[in-house]
């Protein structure tokens, strides 16, 4: 069985690049996927609820902003700022009852 020259080419020169380059005694920073998800579930359950509460009040489609809302909590910052522009968006008027003018 022949081997090809040009793998152990490459393994002998990257392996101990690779490790000169990683500065050892150095901690990497490691992201628990765990604690990722259950933030970004937590988040998606907040802003949906406060964007069906705000899109009551400031829409008149209540069911699709908080749809939106939801989707957008995915990317947090994203799902706060959708938040912010409800905040400042002006109420509707509900009121359904109009008077007629004689």
């Amino acid at each position: 069985m022949v081997f090809a020259p040009s793998s152990l080419i490459l393994t002998n020169y990257f392996l101990p690049l690779n490790e000169a380059l990683y500065a050892k005694g150095e901690s990497r920073m490691n992201i628990n996927a765990t604690l990722l998800g259950e933030i970004i579930f937590i988040s998606g359950i907040v802003i949906g609820v406060l964007s069906y509460y705000l899109a009551k009040r400031k829409t008149s489609t209540p069911k699709i902003a908080t749809f939106i809302g939801v989707l957008l909590a995915f990317i947090p910052p994203l799902g706060l700022i959708y938040i912010a522009i409800l905040v400042l968006k002006n109420d509707i008027n509900q009121n359904n009852t109009t008077e007629a003018v004689e």
